[in-house]
């Protein structure tokens, strides 16, 4: 509707803020997991 675009650019990253929370997060789990033992069959979420 402004027509200079910066409405447009705005829509966009708030389409990708999702996204870019998830690599976050995901990036932020995985950190967290490394120093534990893998093997810990009380840690596994497929229960």
């Amino acid at each position: 509707m402004g027509g200079d675009g910066h409405e447009e650019r705005g829509m966009a990253a708030v389409a990708r803020a999702p996204e870019h929370l998830h690599l976050a997060g995901d990036l932020l789990g995985r950190t967290l997991r490394l120093p534990g033992p893998a093997d810990r069959p009380d840690r596994s979420p497929m229960r």
